[in-house]
């Protein structure tokens, strides 16, 4: 019974530590995530690529005349 509290205990620890330093990377990474989004393109032959290949797989029909 005691060892199984210690081992949830460590666990909860460990969890939190590895919490804690994904915090942290993703903070560094941050300005380079920012430059990936602002590099993608956002011209409208891809937003109705998307939209259609979204709307095709959830079964979606466009409102928007043809």
């Amino acid at each position: 019974m005691a060892s199984t509290v210690v081992a949830v205990g460590l666990t909860i620890a460990a969890a939190g530590f590895a919490g804690r330093y994904v915090l942290q990377a993703m903070k560094h990474m941050e300005p380079q995530v920012k430059q990936v989004f602002q590099s993608l393109p956002k011209s409208a032959y891809y937003r109705e690529l998307w939209e259609a290949e979204a709307g095709g797989l959830l079964e979606f029909r466009s409102l928007r005349p043809a």
